[in-house]
């Protein structure tokens, strides 16, 4: 079994980091009643949103057959909406409440949106919404206030140093501290990240290869190679060649900016055409890029493209 299936949290003492978040939601879950009926976990890829969905669903005693998940990115259309719509009045098959996990929510049509908006105003108190989104800013705030949110952020250093010692410890496994420092670097706070990471190498014995492992776990080094050549040539077709690599670019958003920044700024150091170097590491600096994926970048790299 893979190390991000294998430990998944099963409760909030698990859970490692955002211990506001925790205490919070344990609080409102604590409630004789009055309970939220829709809540909304947003932050990016790998920090555990659909997690805290399921031990949402555990703490409120949920059965599996009344917990219905849907990804947005497949069915998110109207027709998808109608169908949730049919469930909600039926009285859970076991226990007290049912629960609808819709995931990527930001990727569900306009109407569709709209529709559960309207649902959100009357819902029947035996259901739970449960709402996970990467790009909570693309969401209308009407929608936003229907909803207990919860902005879940990435782990902080030492929380996620915590979190490799338990693996490892779990795992019987002895690492260098190179090796523990990228892990760090490359999981950019996610604890999803690292786990995959540490699938990919806990069992490679020779550290340059894990090194080398690493160094590709999180973006795609032969693109980012690719899309940093391109930008310090003189070319009037320069766009037209980037969208071509931008959508074969595999990884994190984040993760990718940073790789590109740390091209560029080697570039820089080596004092080459440092005016235009400048400006196009002014392109791609402090966007929110975790949130809007790859629409931000794609829109930083075209902007540097022109410089």
């Amino acid at each position: 079994m893979p190390l991000h299936t294998r430990y998944i949290p099963q409760d909030f003492d698990h859970f490692y980091g955002n211990d506001a978040l925790v205490e919070s939601l344990t609080s409102v879950l604590d409630r004789e009643e009055d309970i939220p009926q829709v809540f909304l976990f947003y932050g990016n890829s790998g920090c555990g949103k659909s997690t805290l969905a399921l031990i949402l669903k555990k703490e409120l005693e949920i059965h599996d057959l009344d917990f219905y998940s849907i990804n947005c990115s497949d069915k998110g259309n109207i027709d998808d909406v109608r169908k949730i719509i049919s469930r909600i009045n039926y009285a859970p098959n076991l226990g007290d409440q049912k629960m609808f996990l819709l995931e990527e929510i930001h990727r569900a049509s306009p109407q569709a949106r709209e529709t559960l908006l309207e649902l959100f105003t009357n819902l029947p108190k035996h259901v739970i919404f449960v709402l996970c989104t990467t790009e909570p800013q693309t969401l209308k705030t009407t929608l936003k206030r229907r909803c207990h949110d919860y902005k879940v952020e990435s782990l902080k250093y030492d929380d996620m140093s915590d979190f490799i010692d338990y693996i490892l410890e779990k795992e019987k496994v002895a690492i260098s501290d190179t090796i523990f420092e990228k892990l760090i670097d490359v999981s950019e706070g996610s604890p999803g990240i690292v786990l995959k990471a540490l699938d990919k190498i806990i069992d490679i014995g020779d550290e340059d290869l894990i090194l080398e492992v690493l160094e590709t776990t999180s973006f795609d080094l032969a693109s980012i190679k690719d899309i940093c050549q391109l930008l310090l040539k003189k070319d009037d077709k320069k766009w037209d060649k980037m969208r071509k690599l931008l959508d074969e670019l595999q990884g994190e958003p984040e993760s990718n900016r940073i790789a590109i920044l740390n091209y560029l700024n080697k570039v820089l150091l080596g004092d080459r055409w440092a005016d235009s170097i400048c400006n196009m590491m002014a392109c791609l600096e402090d966007g929110p890029y975790i949130y809007s994926r790859k629409t931000s970048l794609n829109c930083a790299l075209f902007l540097a493209c022109k410089e």
